[in-house]
């Protein structure tokens, strides 16, 4: 049968559409395979945003951080000085007798190692436990009598009486003799402790030449622990130099290390490494005893070791003449021992007790006499000074040099009662808050000052940067008034 015209022309019609559909379904495939896929768009503000946040979080970390390494300096700083140098040196305390301040006082203590103790009798006097014996001067009894017999490793006995044998025949040469060698005795014992610190630098002469340059004074081995041995000398012999040398009482000698100085009474201290010390050396050092200068009394027979008369090694004897003598110094007054001893303007050295106990520091500078006789620093008032140079600490300091105004001398001169500042040290602190001279200091932050030694101990409790509050009182054309000064401690 022959195919309708229409039938043909609708399967023509049929096939071209589902070609079509073919086509269009070919050609919607290939457009949807002819995509590109591209990126997302950066967002730079964003990212810049986040950036800041990371950077100031950073910012903010790091000033905690830093602030927190600032507070836990000084600690740092202790713990380190205290591992390197093999321990902290202390010192034990006693009372004045005539104040009611705690001044440093008794030996020092090691660390570590062996070290001499004493406490306080109820009279005031030392109690000493040392290897040799207890020795009553001779200025605390009647007429001496010397005893035959040593009682201890070089110590001196003397007892009084006012009746006797010799106290009717008189003293042979025998007895002098004997007396000496006791004396002597003594100071073999503590001559140990006694060094010679030399500072050694180069400088130049007037041709160009090179040439050295020493200064030799005597130094007092003060304290050790388990990897130092600290020596306390004068600065001004080892201020430049280039280096240190310490001799020691057996001629052997070490190089020393500059520890800390005080600017105020010119000592310092150094130090040397046990490692670096023979054993000989190390078996033969003793560590100065250090007594309690409250307790001597005019007339007491002492010695001078060291280089009183600008000679080294010396020994000299004589007398305790005076114990009322003052030093007034900056934010401190030491007591001064005055003696007999025949010294010299640049002598140096140590006084010692009968019993072996250091009770002074020679410091001729201090003396009325330009050097003609011995004058010390007593030991008790720089006992605290020797532990905080010893440990290295920074110590408070305000500048003022003053007098007491007692209530005597107020009643006659109509000054009040407390502390006459008679000098303000340079670029201080008390300078820069606007003490003057002649001002009178009464308080400071609520304590009462009546004496210098007041005012000493309320700063020895302050520490460097603490701000306090100072009143005193002023003259005008009306009489004394108050002045108030916010001063803030500087250390040195």
């Amino acid at each position: 049968m022959k195919p309708n015209e229409s039938d043909i022309r609708k399967q023509d019609n049929s096939g071209s559409s589902d070609e079509s559909t073919e086509k269009k379904t070919a050609a919607s495939e290939y457009r949807f395979m002819d995509q590109v896929i591209r990126k997302k768009p950066i967002d730079w503000k964003k990212i810049i945003f986040r950036i800041l946040w990371i950077v100031i979080a950073g910012v903010l970390i790091g000033l905690i951080a830093a602030a927190v390494l600032v507070s836990m300096v000084p600690e740092i700083k202790d713990a380190y000085a205290s591992r390197q140098s093999g321990g902290m040196i202390s010192i034990s305390e006693d009372t004045d007798p005539d104040s009611e301040s705690v001044i440093a006082s008794s030996s020092v203590s090691s660390v570590s190692g062996e070290s001499v103790t004493e406490t306080s009798s109820s009279e005031g006097a030392p109690s000493v436990t040392s290897s040799s014996s207890d020795v009553v001067p001779a200025s605390q009894t009647g007429d001496t009598e010397t005893s035959g017999d040593n009682t201890g490793d070089g110590a001196v006995s003397v007892s009084g009486s006012s009746e006797g044998e010799n106290a009717e025949e008189g003293m042979t040469l025998d007895d002098y003799r004997s007396l000496y060698q006791k004396m002597m005795d003594v100071a073999d014992q503590v001559n140990p402790a006694v060094v010679q610190v030399t500072g050694i630098s180069s400088e130049m002469d007037y041709f160009d030449q090179d040439y050295t340059s020493e200064k030799t004074v005597t130094g007092l081995i003060v304290a050790e622990n388990s990897t130092q041995l600290y020596i306390l000398t004068e600065y001004h012999a080892i201020d430049g130099a280039e280096s240190i040398q310490v001799t020691f009482s057996d001629d052997s000698t070490a190089v020393a290390s500059f520890r800390r100085q005080d600017p105020t009474t010119g000592l310092c201290i150094i130090y040397v490494p046990l490692t670096s010390l023979e054993e000989s050396t190390r078996e033969n050092i003793v560590i100065a005893s250090l007594g309690n200068s409250y307790s001597v009394e005019t007339g007491e027979p002492v010695l001078a070791l060291g280089s009183p008369t600008g000679y080294s090694n010396s020994v000299a004897f004589g007398a305790v003449t005076s114990t009322s003598g003052k030093a007034h110094l900056t934010d401190c007054s030491c007591c001064l021992l005055a003696t007999d001893i025949k010294g010299t303007a640049d002598g140096s050295g140590v006084l010692v007790s009968l019993n072996g106990e250091i009770i002074g520091i020679i410091d001729q500078s201090l003396g009325t006499d330009d050097g003609e006789t011995v004058t010390c620093l007593a030991i008790s008032d720089v006992k605290s000074l020797i532990e905080t140079l010893s440990n290295d600490e920074a110590r408070p300091y305000i500048g003022v040099t003053g007098q007491d105004v007692t209530q005597a001398i107020s009643e006659q001169t109509g000054m009040p009662v407390g502390v006459l500042v008679t000098d303000v040290a340079e670029d201080s602190p008390a300078l820069l808050s606007g003490i003057k001279e002649y001002d009178v200091i009464t308080d400071i932050s609520g304590t009462t000052i009546s004496t210098f030694s007041d005012y000493s101990r309320v700063l020895s409790g302050l520490n460097p940067g603490d701000t306090v509050t100072v009143t005193a009182k002023r003259k005008g054309a009306d009489g004394y008034s108050d002045v108030t000064f916010d001063v803030t401690v500087g250390e040195i």
